[in-house]
């Protein structure tokens, strides 16, 4: 389980912050005149330092098991909010890659922490 927890942690990580730069990237070339524009910088920055978090975390997850499981459902639950942003943004792509990351960091925290219950069990 930790196993799987780290490599699809680090999947979701990665591709997580590579989606947000590519819709902090949109709203900075975004003309200021659009609605939302401020609103999709300042979610798509925040998604991406929750996104290095949730990296590191993922990486961390053989020592740290259950803070890390708790902490990739955040960055999780987190790049699900930057997926609806990027809908204000009109970036479909940013959407569809924010939710494969939201589904794959909600999958790794609930293996990291279904392990640490494991190990504590045993």
């Amino acid at each position: 389980m930790k196993k799987t927890a780290f490599i699809l942690g680090t999947i979701a990580g990665i591709v997580g912050i590579i989606s947000c730069g590519i819709l902090l990237y949109v709203g900075l070339n975004t003309t200021v005149d659009h609605d939302n524009v401020y609103s999709v910088i300042i979610i798509s920055f925040i998604g991406l330092i929750l996104q290095i978090v949730g990296l590191v975390y993922a990486l961390m997850v053989e020592s740290k098991t259950e803070i890390a499981g708790k902490v990739m459902i955040v960055a999780g639950i987190s790049d699900l909010i930057v997926s609806f942003f990027s809908i204000l943004g009109d970036s479909p792509v940013t959407f569809i890659i924010c939710f494969v990351v939201f589904v794959l960091f909600l999958i790794s925290g609930i293996f990291a922490i279904k392990a640490s219950k494991e190990t504590i069990t045993e």
